[in-house]
């Protein structure tokens, strides 16, 4: 009896051993699994943290360290395989800490999930830069910092409450080099100046070894220019991304495309598309709709271009002109109605919104040459309601400059916007050295809140018709003629471009033409006017052109200083004057290089940043992030204008390649087949 209740004391006393073992068990069991589950996230996190630091493109890392080395081979699967072999390394020393399997088999898996989605991202087949790599980056790390937060805590509160065994403080210090480790990992990974994958794919590419003046009229620095996407992506000393297209300056100078405020080129833009004698200046965008004439309807001038692409950027005007011609048609030679006016003023209105810059005069010219100063400020103030700007080939250049800039003057005051002279110059002898006080009258009025700039072609002599030489239009008046040839432009001075009834003058000047002809040049002058005039009544087209030398070099140099003029060329694509193929580089060359007239710099700026500013462009004309890349890269020591009058169309010298929207248009002296151009359109008020 005894001993059956001594084996029944035993039994149950073994039982509840037993039962407290299984029990012990289950909450070591428990206590393990909570421990493993506590410390899943800053394991995961640590090794996805290991990866970061052995495969990513920061200045720190292998990767960067490999680029470095042999930046031009593309990283593949193969520097992958090594970056792995140190982040298994990395892993085996974690592992080394743990107390089971399970945990090195999450350590490593999560190790190589965090490698792989770095490899992928690397080939180009996720592609982070999308939504930004930093902020990828700033959300791992702050998740990171709060796992290490979490173990830290788990340490304090040991550490405060006690430890009941030695067991448990051999556990405490596992955790607590653990979480130090984890922590150091966070630390190093999360401080990186820069988290971000390097990927630029074709078309994209990078300009290196550069003197980069930046169109704002700072000094040149040295650098790299990245081009992605049609824009300047980043700036300053850059090491190639994988695969990326390198092109190297070879020391030369990048800026920003030129703008050329004063175009033709919408003459000839449909037939020379490659537009060659603008590109090979460096110009990337021109402005057409000039002297008051622009194409009608523009809507559908824009529409052609859009479907029929040049390499060159274009924006244009409406012109006055065209408005008086729609309008009053051959009836023009009088003063507008107030209700022709306000028909003009509807179809400017109307060609505004297809995204004209303003409204452009050419008040030398006819129909323009009649209008009232009223009229022109009329329509100027439509313009002006829309936004838009004014710019004007003034009403006179010569016998009454003075009243003409007056005029302008007062359009600016008035309509509030900005106004612009073009190609401004003094074309009279009595005019001759008056540049200073032209550029007082100009500055007292911008002191006075007008916004007046002005656009100079660096060169002595023009080029326009007969007619234009007559404001009366009186080819019969030979007293008048006498006056041009003695006080505007002499004899030996003029010389055709153009004359359809004996294209043979054509390169001749007016002497030459007056001695076949065999009387004097008066009578030669008025002979030319009449049968071009004859022929134009026949054929409804202008039948003459004419070069004429009305300029002193002293007074265009005092002009080009001022600092809120900038360069255009007053050239087509086809005109015989030397300004359509040469006129930007001979600035670049003759007047910076050849007479110090002016900083690189400067010169560069009175292309661009300023032009950008007087045209009211804000995505272009700098060489800034965010900016269309629109580039040229030239050769300051040798670049220079080789076009002459008796050799219009000759290239310039030392522009090496130019860039529209991040796309070669020149290159080795000819245009490429590249017709990236856009038309380029106000922004809508």
């Amino acid at each position: 009896m005894h001993q059956r209740i001594a084996a029944e004391r035993d039994g149950l006393s073994t039982r509840n051993n037993m039962a407290r073992n299984r029990s012990d068990h289950r909450k070591s069991s428990r206590a393990s699994r909570e421990f493993d589950f506590a410390s899943f996230v800053w394991r995961f996190l640590a090794s996805l943290l290991l990866v970061m630091v052995t495969y990513n493109p920061t200045q720190y890392s292998y990767v960067a360290w490999l680029r470095a080395a042999t930046p031009e081979t593309p990283l593949g699967p193969e520097h992958f395989v090594v970056g792995v072999v140190l982040l298994i390394g990395w892993v085996i020393l974690l592992a080394a800490t743990q107390r089971s399997l399970g945990s090195f088999g999450l350590l490593l898996g999560g190790s190589l999930l965090g490698g792989v989605v770095w490899l992928l991202t690397d080939i180009g087949w996720i592609d982070v830069s999308t939504v930004g790599s930093a902020t990828w980056v700033g959300l791992f790390c702050v998740a990171a910092l709060l796992a290490v937060g979490l173990s830290w805590s788990h340490v304090w509160r040991r550490l405060t409450g006690g430890l009941r065994s030695t067991m448990e403080t051999t556990e405490l210090k596992r955790r607590t080099h653990l979480t130090l480790l984890a922590a150091a990992s966070v630390l190093f990974a999360c401080t990186q100046e820069e988290a971000t994958v390097c990927r630029n794919d074709p078309p994209g590419f990078l300009i290196t070894n550069i003197e980069i003046i930046d169109g704002s009229g700072s000094p040149a620095i040295a650098g790299d220019v990245r081009v992605n996407d049609g824009l300047i992506a980043d700036i300053g000393d850059l090491a190639p991304c994988a695969g990326e297209t390198v092109v190297d300056g070879g020391g030369q100078t990048l800026a920003p495309g030129f703008i050329d405020t004063h175009s033709h080129a919408d003459g000839g833009i449909f037939d020379h598309p490659d537009a060659l004698v603008i590109v090979s200046q460096g110009i990337t965008t021109v402005i057409v709709g000039q002297d008051g004439g622009s194409p009608y309807p523009l809507s559908e001038f824009f529409s052609n271009l859009e479907h029929a692409p040049a390499t060159i950027n274009i924006a244009s005007y409406v012109g006055h002109n065209t408005l008086r011609s729609e309008v009053l048609g051959d009836d023009f030679r009088r003063a507008a109605t107030e209700e022709e006016v306000a028909v003009m003023a509807g179809i400017l209105a109307s060609e505004l919104e297809s995204g004209a810059l303003g409204l452009s005069s050419g008040l030398e010219y006819d129909p323009g040459i009649y209008s009232e100063t009223s009229e022109v400020l009329m329509l100027a103030q439509v313009a002006a309601d829309a936004g838009g700007r004014y710019i004007s080939h003034i009403r006179s250049e010569d016998r009454w400059f003075e009243d003409a800039i007056d005029e302008i003057i007062l359009i600016g005051r008035e309509t509030g916007m900005p106004v612009q002279v073009s190609h401004i110059k003094l074309a009279m002898k009595r005019l001759w050295g008056d540049a200073a006080k032209t550029l007082a009258k100009l500055d007292a009025a911008r002191a006075d809140g007008v916004q007046i700039t002005a656009d100079i072609y660096p060169y002595e002599f023009w080029q326009s018709t007969i007619m234009v030489l007559l404001p009366e239009r009186d080819y019969t008046d030979r007293e008048a003629i006498a006056e041009v040839l003695d006080q505007i432009a002499p004899p030996d001075g003029i010389w055709m471009t153009k004359f359809d009834p004996n294209p043979e003058y054509v390169g001749k000047t007016l002497t030459e033409i007056a001695a076949l002809r065999e009387v004097d040049v008066v009578t030669a002058f008025s002979q030319l006017a009449e049968e071009a005039d004859r022929m134009r009544q026949e054929t409804g087209e202008r039948a003459e052109s004419i070069i004429g030398t009305s300029m002193e070099s002293s007074d265009i140099s005092e002009l080009l200083l001022w600092p809120e003029m900038n360069i255009c060329t007053d050239g087509g694509i086809n005109n015989l004057h030397p300004r359509s193929a040469g006129s930007f580089p001979r600035v670049l060359g003759h007047y910076a290089r050849e007479q110090n007239l002016m900083p690189l710099e400067t010169a560069v700026h009175k292309m661009t940043g300023l032009t950008a500013a007087h045209m009211g462009f804000t995505d272009r004309g700098l060489i800034r992030q965010g900016a269309v890349a629109d580039l040229v890269l030239f050769d300051p020591a040798i670049v220079i204008d080789r076009a002459t009058p008796l050799a219009p169309t000759e290239l310039s010298a030392g522009i090496t390649s130019v860039w529209v929207a991040g796309e070669l248009v020149f290159a080795d002296g000819a245009a490429t087949e590249n017709r990236p151009g856009k038309v380029i359109r106000r922004l809508m008020q």
